[in-house]
């Protein structure tokens, strides 16, 4: 990698002010706690001055804010610390010796003798022993990453193979931007290559460098794929850093790529591979082996990449990678992003599974820097060790939810691993009930967000006088008080429906599910809740909470295409029944393609038991709801939930509830009919 050069002075390396500066003659690097304002910097001191076979880095004092001095120009860096009983490696600060973890050192090595400004790593510059310090600090980490003249992206060592790699994308992603692939917004990334009219030249352009890059045989797909499971694509605070940088490079080992170019090459790389598998139609593992085939012929290069499934190995360019790449854009040139959006990106269990922060109360401090509602909600780090992650999740939860956010709620069940042995992950019990547990997985609300519109079941419901409210009392009792209509108590369970996206598909289990969703909706006919209509539709819209995916990638209220998919499904089952219509396991995988998006829709309403209330509304509840558990329906909620009465006042959240007939706004009342609920 060439030395990266910036345009400055001698003079411009000084750090002001200098009377703040620290002595190497002093027995600590931190002598005493940073004044307002102010930063740590470090150089990294030639080879010709290094101490032995150590690196030798100087630290010093220097503004940040304007009204705390002139700020020179420097550098930051954005790496991966690595776990905390990794190897460490002794280096010399300030002539006093000092350890850092492997990977730092190996960055610091390789930067070395390559750039002329002092750089900012948190790991030496913020004295990460000084709880106070460290609060401070990281409150203005933000600032930190927009100032600096650039930001290097540190992501390990390098091969020959990432060397190649970055090559090649460099030059794809150089053709990828001046094909116009910045003007694609997210919906044309989701409909390739059916874009705007408008954009159909940048469709053209891209789709003919796409037959370009195939013939030519050169790019490495598979490596890409393996790069993008490197270890930084994972970490909580990189989507600041990265949102943040003014100007930032991506560099492994030796080889460095403008940041742009690299994004724009996978985001490029990302609509190649949807645009091989799009004739296809193939979502989910349904329609792999074929979708395999065809790329063997298409496109030797993906297909190299796809052969990696068949040795359990990830295939696919990494889902966390790519949304986390796309992040920089939605929070540098869209409306930004609320705190509850960006947890929700980060931790809700994808395939690939959430980010990652070693320290649980980074969860969330990873991204006060850029949520645009951070100043809003009035949260700001806090390292004192009296003050431990629960009161920060709480405290969190709290000023979501005073900010009109009740669909966190949803995010407060017991999650599980996406990945072997697939185990239940229990929550924190120190946790209000309300309270999401960050530190452990998070699977996707059945309701979504308000931002994704699926149901709007409190709409009608009078919000006079109605705002939530929190009441936190030390140490951690903290009462969540909602105004809600009540909807009855569960009168009725059926069987447990665990589906599991690593898993088969439980067919059984499922033709069980139906059984009971429509012998519950024959038990509501004499309560009158339902129209014929509704009565006859149920069967097929319960099982999957009424919704679906539609083509283009977004869920939707369940259409015409759920109800056939239904009924093939039904047949399929019905023919399981009868030995001699036994499919063999590769005509199995071609039937399925019928019904797939249906079979989708069922496992997206995870850990269920369909259920019937005391007033004859049908549904679906947590797996953990017993019988005499109440649902009640928040004013403000987008969907109902249940809750289990622990004394006379109180109750604790269970989960979301889906209550066929409700969803939409079908229920209204007056103020009086209202009532306040106590939640713990």
């Amino acid at each position: 990698m060439a030395t990266i050069s910036h345009s400055i002075y001698p003079s411009q390396l000084s750090i002001y002010p200098s009377q703040l500066s620290i002595s190497p003659s002093q027995l600590s690097i931190y002598p005493s706690q940073l004044p307002a304002g102010y930063i740590r910097l470090l150089k990294i001191l030639p080879r010709a001055v290094s101490n032995g076979p150590y690196l030798n880095l100087e630290l010093s004092i220097a503004a940040l804010l304007p009204e705390a001095g002139r700020r020179p120009n420097y550098l930051a860096l954005s790496y991966v610390w690595g776990p905390p009983n990794q190897e460490k490696k002794l280096v010399y600060v300030n002539g006093c010796p000092f350890t850092v973890g492997r990977n730092l050192e190996s960055a610091l090595l390789h930067l070395q003798d390559k750039i002329l400004l002092p750089i900012w790593i948190d790991a030496i510059c913020i004295n990460q022993v000084d709880d106070s310090e460290k609060s401070a600090q990281v409150a203005q980490m933000g600032t930190v990453y927009s100032s600096a003249q650039e930001t290097i992206i540190w992501l390990q060592e390098g091969t020959p193979e990432t060397d190649n790699l970055l090559s090649q994308m460099e030059n794809v992603g150089a053709q990828a931007i001046n094909a116009g692939i910045w003007n694609l917004e997210p919906n044309d990334m989701k409909n390739f290559p059916n874009v705007d009219i408008q954009k159909s030249h940048i469709a053209n352009a891209l789709q003919c460098l796409m037959d370009t890059t195939r013939k030519s045989g050169q790019f490495p797909m598979s490596a890409l794929v393996d790069f993008s499971y490197r270890p930084w694509f994972r970490r909580a605070w990189i989507v600041q850093e990265l949102s943040l940088a003014t100007q930032y490079r991506f560099m492994c080992g030796h080889r460095g790529v403008s940041g742009d170019i690299f994004i724009a090459a996978v985001l490029f790389c990302v609509l190649w591979f949807a645009n091989e598998l799009a004739p296809l139609g193939a979502r989910g593992v349904a329609k792999l082996i074929g979708a395999g085939k065809a790329l063997w012929r298409n496109s030797p290069m993906i297909a190299g990449a796809f052969q990696k499934v068949f040795n359990k190995q990830q295939f696919m360019i990494s889902a966390r990678a790519a949304a986390t790449l796309g992040t920089r854009r939605k929070v540098r040139f869209g409306a930004g992003l609320t705190l509850m959006q960006l947890l929700v990106s980060a931790f809700i269990s994808q395939s690939d599974g959430p980010l990652d922060a070693s320290e649980p109360k980074d969860r969330v401090y990873a991204f006060l820097g850029i949520a645009r509602d951070s100043q809003e909600l009035g949260i700001r780090p806090d390292y004192r060790d009296h003050v431990t992650y629960q009161h920060v999740y709480t405290q969190v939860a709290g000023a979501i939810i005073r900010a009109g956010r009740l669909d966190i709620l949803g995010l407060c069940r017991v999650g599980y691993l996406r990945t072997e042995p697939y185990s239940k992950v229990d929550r924190d019990s120190a946790l209000p009930s309300w309270v999401p547990d960050w530190s452990k997985p998070i699977v996707t609300a059945w309701g979504q967000c308000f931002e994704d519109g699926i149901y709007q079941a409190s709409r009608n419901l009078p919000r006079i006088n109605a705002a939530p409210t929190v009441l936190i009392t030390p140490p951690l009792a903290a009462t969540l008080r909602l105004k809600a209509l009540f909807l009855g108590t569960v009168s009725q369970l059926g069987s447990a429906w665990t589906p599991h996206w690593e898993k088969e598909f439980d067919y059984a289990a499922a033709q069980l599910l139906f059984q009971e969703v429509e012998q519950f909706l024959s038990q509501s006919v004499s309560i009158r809740v339902y129209t014929d209509q509704q009565r006859s539709e149920g069967p097929w819209r319960i099982p999957i909470g009424d919704k679906e995916v539609n083509p283009l990638g977004i869920t939707v209220r369940a259409t015409a295409r759920s109800y056939n998919e239904y009924l093939e499904l039904k047949h399929f089952m019905a023919s399981l029944q009868q030995p001699q219509y036994r499919q063999t396991i590769t005509l199995l995988t071609s039937i399925r393609g019928r019904w797939a998006s249906y079979l989708i829709n069922m496992k997206d309403m995870w850990d269920a038991r369909p259920c019937v209330t005391g007033y004859g509304h049908v549904g679906l509840c947590p797996l953990e709801t017993r019988v005499h558990d109440e649902i009640w329906l928040p004013v403000g909620a987008h969907v109902p939930y249940i809750f289990r009465k622990t004394s006379p006042s109180d109750r604790r959240l269970v989960g979301e509830a889906f209550l066929y007939g409700v969803m939409d706004g079908e229920l209204s009342c007056i103020e009086q009919h209202l009532c306040e609920l106590n939640v713990v």
